[in-house]
Parts: structure tokens; sequence; C-alpha cells
């Protein structure tokens, strides 16, 4: 029962995916507990097996479960298809509107207009009292596999554009603005890292949600990897005499200060803080950690 729940929560539940994991387990007998490594390690495979073979293992049913879902994305308009697909890179249990009137640069009319088809497949929904969207766990995963490299980065650099245009900037006392786009921004923080983005808009969106992960939630452990990645590209892209660089290294410094981890605090971090904070052109208030 626990490998069969497992599998099931894999498939959000969905009978024709659920029937398609049946019949493969069946037919190669490997069993319930050794069908969901297997799903992991080749999630597309098992999703859009051979057409022939299946319709003779799930006679019933004409497509198998990604060619159902290619089949109901051909059918909506191309509007919609890029909408779909962007939204696949997000938090897909809860995708703020703000996030796709920004990245579409539309008002609330013309959003409607691109989600009505998308909504009457029901491959999303809409919650209209926190005007939030839901993504079917299935369908961004078939959208995700379904995408090549490129595909991917694009989408991945218009949801930082876009969070990056409605996040304000260390404005925490409307906290619950930011805990809204929580979720969105992890997401593109995952994509800045998985298809190795490095632009001043990433670090800059990595540098804020670290600051809210260390200063709200006191999640520090995740606020220092985003610190880490945003140090890394201000590092690359902007040299190492940039003042946003500076702030860079002031914010992991002070990360480590505010966990009392004196001894971790690396010594060329802070020796480059006060390098910097020596240019002319630099007017700070660099809060360095006494250590």
């Amino acid at each position: 029962m626990t490998a069969a729940q497992k599998i099931s929560d894999a498939l959000s539940g969905l009978p024709l995916a659920l029937a398609q994991a049946a019949a493969y387990i069946k037919e190669n007998q490997c069993g319930l507990a050794g069908y969901l490594p297997l799903y992991k390690k080749y999630a597309k495979e098992l999703l859009n097996p051979n057409l022939t073979e299946h319709q003779q293992v799930i006679s019933d049913h004409d497509l198998p479960v990604f060619a159902t879902f290619k089949l109901s994305f051909s059918r909506l308009p191309e509007p919609a298809q890029e909408l779909l697909a962007f939204c696949a890179l997000l938090h897909a249990e809860s995708i703020p509107e703000e996030i796709l009137s920004a990245a579409y640069a539309v008002d609330d009319f013309a959003l409607n207009q691109r989600l009505k088809p998308v909504l009457q497949y029901g491959l999303m929904v809409r919650n209209a009292q926190d005007k939030t969207l839901a993504l079917h766990r299935l369908v961004q995963q078939v959208l995700l596999l379904d995408m090549d490299d490129t595909q991917k980065q694009h989408h991945a650099e218009q949801a930082i554009l876009a969070v990056t245009e409605i996040l304000p900037a260390n404005k925490f006392e409307n906290w619950q603005h930011y805990e809204r786009l929580l979720q969105s921004g992890l997401a593109c923080a995952h994509w800045i890292t998985n298809c190795q983005l490095e632009t001043e808009q990433a670090a800059w969106l990595l540098n804020e949600i670290a600051l809210y992960l260390e200063n709200v939630k006191t999640d520090y452990t995740k606020a220092e990897s985003l610190f880490e990645r945003a140090l890394t590209i201000h590092e690359k892209v902007l040299g190492e005499d940039h003042p946003n660089l500076a702030t860079s290294l002031n914010n992991l410094a002070c990360l480590y200060n505010a966990q009392g981890k004196y001894e971790q605090a690396p010594n060329p971090c802070i020796n480059a803080v006060w390098r910097l904070m020596k240019k002319p052109w630099i007017k700070t208030n660099l809060a360095l950690p006494t250590v």
C-alpha cells in the first residue's frame, strides 16, 4: 500500500497515468516498489511508450499520457501554449497572477484572454479569491520533459525578469507580498542554477530572496546557498571592483555573523569588503560583522 500510494502521488492520481503504470508493472513484473525508481529516472519514456505496445496493454485508451497531454497542448492558441510553458517553470501549486501580468505586460482583461483556453481544457485551475493559478503536476512534468534546454532558458530568463519587476527591494515590512512570491522566486533560483544563468537580474533576485529567508524566515542554510550563488555571478559578470560585489560580500559575511559562525566568515570576503569600501565612488553603509 505504501508503494502504491507513492506511485499515485508521483502521478498525481491521474487515472490514465495509473492505468499506464499498472500495465507496465504487470507486463514487466517489476513490482510496485520497483516502478517508482524507474519513473524518477525514465519519466518521459514511461509516460510516452510505443503507441502500438500501449494499445495492446491498455486497449480502452487510444493514446498514452504524454501523447494525450501533447494533443491538448496542440489545440491551444499559440499565446496560451506560451503561457502554459512559462508557468511550468514556476511553483506549480500556486502561481501569483501578477507574475503573468508582468511577464506579458498585460492587464487583467488581456490575461483572461490568454488563460481562457487553458482553463477550459482543465490544464490549470484558478483561485479567484487569492488570484493564483495551479498547474497540474503531471501537466508540468510533461511540459518540462518536452522542452529543450534553449526553451527552458528562455522561460527562466522571462520568469526572473517578471519576478524582479514586482519584488520591492528590502521592504520586508510588506512580508505578505514577499511570502506570496517566495516559492516562485525559489523556482527561479532553481533554474538560475540549472540553466547556469549569469546576469545582474539573476544575482539581484538571489540576493533579495536570501535576505528575506535570513531576516524573516531565519532559514540560514538556504539563504547561504543563494548568497554564495549571487556572489559567484557578481564576481563573473561585474568584476572585482563593482559596488554590487561589495553588497554580496557583505550579505554573506553578515549571515555568518548572525549565526555566530565567526570562524567561518572567510577572511578574503571581509578583506574584499574593506578594499571595496575604500573606493571613492562607493557611498554605502555596509554593516561589517565584528570578528
